[in-house]
């Protein structure tokens, strides 16, 4: 991957501590957004905020916006792959791996051979008779063929959270800002296979939401569904940990992590 020169402002230092996680799940979530930013003395408008993240997102700082499934959680599975790239068209492979939604992460590695590394995390199969580790393996296939390359499936065995956050100098330096309860309660479900609307739902949101001033109803019209469902299903799929977090999710290595 490409180092980005991120010229970062204050305002922009300001949004990659404060919305790691917590964002708020409502109908226009980027107005008590940047309220919350405007008391902590970031003075920012609704438009703004949601402007500077659609820029910082097209910048590659942001690797995307959204909601970060939990993909075992929901019936899922994630899985690390491993591939070759040959050098001489490693960002048209990468191009295209990154055009598959169940790709939630890629890396470019030092490695004799193997030297691009990427996540699959896919929801629970549509098809009853098969399971979310089948549906990998089908994405797998996919890429394979997009690509001419074969790939290398290594599934987790055991899972350890780290929780990292990539904090920078500059306000809310402690990423402590947690606006997930902004939104409408959620009431538990007992069960836990998803229904085709919420299979639906995650298949649209896996892959970031759109950074408009109202994604939550951009989604629901995507998928045909009423926005307040939308926006109750989100919040309820993050309090039972079907999503681990909602907000930016940086490019570490434009951050200067590495």
């Amino acid at each position: 991957m490409e180092r980005v020169d991120a010229d970062l402002s204050r305002l922009d230092r300001a949004i990659i501590n404060a919305f790691q996680g917590g964002f708020p799940v409502t109908s226009r979530p980027f107005e008590p957004a940047a309220a919350t930013l405007s008391d902590r003395g970031i003075e920012v408008t609704g438009s703004e905020l949601c402007d500077r993240v659609r820029r910082l997102d097209a910048d590659g700082v942001l690797s995307r916006f959204g909601a970060l499934v939990n993909a075992e959680a929901i019936g899922g599975a994630a899985s690390l792959v491993a591939m070759h790239a040959p050098p001489d068209r490693y960002d048209e492979v990468a191009e295209t791996v990154n055009g598959f939604t169940e790709v939630a992460h890629n890396y470019e590695r030092e490695h004799p051979h193997l030297n691009m590394w990427f996540v699959v995390s896919v929801a629970d199969h549509p098809d009853p008779g098969k399971d979310g580790d089948d549906r990998v393996r089908e994405v797998l296939e996919e890429i394979e063929a997009a690509t001419g390359q074969p790939t290398y499936n290594l599934p987790k065995q055991q899972e350890f959270h780290v929780g990292a956050k990539f904090l920078l100098d500059g306000p809310v330096s402690d990423g402590d800002l947690d606006l997930s309860d902004r939104g409408p309660s959620a009431h538990p479900v007992d069960r836990e296979t998803l229904t085709p609307a919420e299979r639906d739902l995650v298949v649209e949101i896996q892959g970031g939401l759109p950074i408009t001033e109202t994604p939550y109803a951009d989604v629901a019209a995507a998928i045909d569904a009423d926005v307040e469902w939308v926006i109750e299903t989100i919040t309820r799929f993050n309090e039972a940990g079907k999503v681990r977090r909602v907000g930016v999710i940086p490019n570490h290595y434009a951050l200067g992590y590495t």
